[in-house]
């Protein structure tokens, strides 16, 4: 290893990865590893399943980046996201998950880093471009799309409920197609008095219109948000 690999930047050794230097991944693992340890021991309880993470996104960060693939964000922020997902990934896999995370899982990894890049970190319109390698005039519009996708994914999941009633799917449909301000009298009593008796489509329909919080709720615990906490920049 050259004595001065290791003053270079983040971006300088990014580049290095890219055009086949191996030392300059060791280089970034030792400066980086440790704190992303720290983050996914805030969602994970087992140090092996930490362990795993860890691995699984650098190696996943440097694939990417030997590829041409990977995000022109910041490095610390790309790796950041990727052992995010990746720990969410993993907890989802081993847990009984709500319908809004099984959507968010099915989105592609584009969309997934789009939507903790805007809601998670409250990411500027800029970085959000570097993400989605568009203009910043576009990056709105991407994480729009984005959302969408999710919405519709998160209404599939909810539809797809071995319980759900016919009554359940008319109500996902009422909330996920804003048709309440159009539903006469007889409709909204109806509607009132199915969301007293089944908690799935009240929680469904309070967390439908409280996207993106509702997700951020569910991706993180509340304990490791810190300075994560979403801005909202991006909210419809």
């Amino acid at each position: 290893m050259s004595p001065f690999i290791e003053m270079y930047s983040d971006t300088e050794l990014v580049e290095e990865v890219r055009s086949g230097v191996r030392d300059a991944g060791l280089v970034l693992w030792r400066r980086h590893s440790e704190e992303a340890r720290t983050l996914v021991a805030s969602l994970l309880d087992e140090s092996a399943d930490v362990d795993l993470v860890i691995r699984s996104a650098f190696a996943q960060v440097l694939h990417e980046i030997t590829d041409g693939t990977d995000p022109l964000s910041e490095f610390d922020l790309y790796l950041k996201t990727t052992v995010l997902l990746t720990a969410r990934a993993l907890a989802g896999r081993r847990h009984h998950e709500p319908p809004i995370v099984r959507a968010f899982t099915l989105l592609s990894r584009m969309d997934q880093m789009l939507l903790w890049r805007a809601f998670v970190d409250g990411a500027s319109d800029v970085d959000i471009a570097l993400t989605a390698l568009v203009s910043p005039e576009q990056s709105a519009a991407r994480v729009q799309t984005a959302q969408a996708r999710l919405r519709a994914a998160w209404v599939d999941e909810v539809r797809d409920r071995p319980d759900a009633s016919p009554t359940c799917l008319w109500v996902v449909q009422v909330v996920s197609e804003g048709q309440y301000g159009r539903l006469t009298p007889a409709q909204v009593r109806r509607l009132d008095a199915h969301l007293e008796s089944c908690s799935s489509c009240l929680d469904f329909g309070r967390e439908f219109a409280q996207l993106p919080q509702s997700l951020v709720t569910h991706l993180v615990r509340p304990s490791a948000l810190g300075a994560r906490r979403p801005s909202g920049a991006h909210e419809e």
